[in-house]
């Protein structure tokens, strides 16, 4: 069982991200970054097994209390039930992080972000959505507002983050790199 009187203890969950993102089932890696993270199923796993949750959690600065959320979707997320099983692994994270920290929802949006990580190729769907012209547009001027493209449905998490994204894993590079180089912010 973990200690959770002393958030560090997280630390002993780390594993790359390469790892966090592998795909039992295709045998797939959704990205091959050697950057560190918390594999949050370990965690939920030695919190209760009985939950669902997010696969990574990144403490971009624990002294200021900024983390990130990661979730890697390697198949199609179109249907109804992939978008439930997305959603219930959000809010048991949340509720997790939340008895962990001892915090509450009002620290979730000031202080976490949450990102899916989506396979382009299985979601050519989504892919064909941001291509649209009215997309297009609206992906610019969201890129003025440092806001991003999301994939229908995923707007309303928003009030539960500082902020969210849905890219894919071409996109997840940039975000990786940034983290390597510890310039990531939000």
């Amino acid at each position: 069982m973990i200690d959770f009187s002393k958030p560090n203890k997280l630390t002993n969950y780390q594993k790359t991200l390469k790892e966090i993102s592998f795909d039992r089932a295709n045998k797939q890696y959704m990205t091959q970054s050697e950057f560190k993270a918390i594999d949050f199923d370990c965690v939920k796993e030695s919190y209760y097994s009985g939950l669902r949750s997010n696969d990574a959690l990144i403490i971009t600065d624990f002294s200021k209390g900024k983390f990130l959320f990661i979730e890697f979707k390697n198949g199609n997320i179109k249907s109804e039930l992939e978008k439930e099983k997305i959603r219930s692994k959000i809010g048991e994270s949340l509720l997790i992080i939340n008895d962990i920290l001892q915090e509450n929802l009002t620290f979730d949006k000031q202080n976490i972000n949450f990102i899916l990580v989506y396979n382009k190729d299985k979601n050519q769907s989504f892919e064909m959505q941001r291509a649209d012209s009215i997309n297009k547009i609206a992906t610019l001027i969201a890129g003025d507002a440092k806001m991003s493209y999301l994939i229908d449905g995923f707007s309303h998490y928003k009030i539960f983050f500082h902020d969210v994204k849905t890219i894919n894993e071409d996109e997840f590079k940039i975000i990786t790199k940034q983290l390597e180089n510890s310039s990531y912010k939000f």
